[in-house]
């Protein structure tokens, strides 16, 4: 089965060009500036202000991030946080250019192990090094905004990761909709899972269809495996010129907060498949379940019930044969109203 396409519900663009160039370990103070700052002194605490701190031009080799996912594994603390001040720090420090302060209103660990108690608190103010030169790639920032930060933390000091990738400012209208909260550099979205834990969206508001909870995730992971994918992320969205994809499914809310019910995850190959016999493997983990579909040319059509569970990966197939050279295949699932689950498929020649 050829150039299949169907319906994205994630989308990962390519990274753009950052104002840095090569490779950093991505902490405050590992990179060397190209050019000597300034010491021209900059405070700000008025709220709505632009955060400025040394006026500096210098230049940082930075760390790269393609994915929300490498960004996370990379980070130490995430941190949804309102900027109370930014200011100029003391000229002996280098390797960043603002010390930025900022009161805490959720956070989680990274990559960190460590426990949960050692994260900061709601009302906490913590002091990050951080970026906001021209020359360091970092968006602009504003005394007041709220922002989630993906943070090192070491030695007590936290400190801004790639700046153009690892700020996201958090707006009222896009709080149910991570997907719209993106990074300075706009190269992709803050997840529903790192959302939610960190009391930016309510859960059963969100109009986006993605895994938010650990046994979501998890259960995403499970159906990947099935189908011949490694992660735990969808992919609904890169299935070209292959036969396999994997999918969230649950209910959403529309703009209103209304709920909106599952969405059909539906795929067709606009190119003939070719003479043979053809196996449909479908799997899903979680509750509720799907309508399978497939159908040959329009004139043969097959049908399965596929019902989720939570705690494994079910499965079933459907095996067809086609005959005529230039027939055309389409594969289409249905969930039910009440499905919260991981789907997936893979369509296989076999004979």
């Amino acid at each position: 089965m050829n150039n299949l396409t169907v319906r994205p519900s994630r989308i990962v663009r390519p990274v753009a060009a950052l104002a840095a160039t090569m490779l950093c370990a991505g902490l405050a103070g590992c990179g060397t500036p190209s050019a000597t700052p300034s010491t021209a002194s900059r405070t700000g605490t008025t709220t709505g202000i632009t955060c400025t701190g040394r006026d500096s031009h210098a230049q940082y080799d930075w760390q790269w991030f393609d994915t929300i996912d490498d960004l996370t594994a990379s980070s130490d603390r995430i941190v949804y946080a309102r900027i109370v001040s930014c200011a100029e720090p003391p000229a002996k420090d280098d390797g960043y250019d603002t010390t930025i302060k900022a009161e805490v209103l959720g956070a989680v660990n990274g990559s960190d192990t460590d426990d949960d108690a050692s994260l900061p608190k709601a009302g906490d103010v913590i002091s990050m090094h951080g970026y906001t030169a021209s020359g360091s790639g970092a968006g602009k920032l504003t005394v007041g905004g709220e922002y989630v930060f993906f943070l090192s933390y070491h030695d007590d000091t936290y400190a801004q990761l790639t700046p153009a990738l690892s700020t996201f400012e958090v707006k009222d209208a896009d709080r149910n909709t991570p997907t719209n909260i993106r990074n300075a550099d706009g190269s992709f979205p803050l997840s529903a899972a790192i959302a939610v834990k960190l009391g930016i969206s309510d859960e059963n508001k969100l109009t986006v269809s993605e895994p938010v909870s650990d046994d979501d995730v998890r259960r995403m992971a499970a159906v990947n495996r099935a189908v011949g994918f490694d992660d735990d992320m969808t992919h609904d969205d890169d299935v070209v010129n292959s036969s396999r994809a994997s999918w969230w499914s649950t209910a959403t809310a529309d703009k209103d907060g209304n709920v909106v019910p599952p969405a059909t995850t539906a795929t067709m190959s606009p190119a003939p498949v070719p003479v043979g016999k053809y196996r449909l493997t479908m799997v899903c983990s979680g509750t509720g379940g799907f309508d399978a579909e497939l159908t040959i040319d329009g004139a043969d059509t097959r049908h399965k019930t596929l019902a989720c569970t939570p705690d494994d990966v079910t499965s079933d197939i459907i095996d067809m044969t086609v005959t005529d050279a230039g027939e055309q295949s389409w594969i289409r699932f249905t969930p039910t109203d009440d499905t919260k689950a991981a789907g997936g498929f893979r369509f296989d020649k076999i004979g």
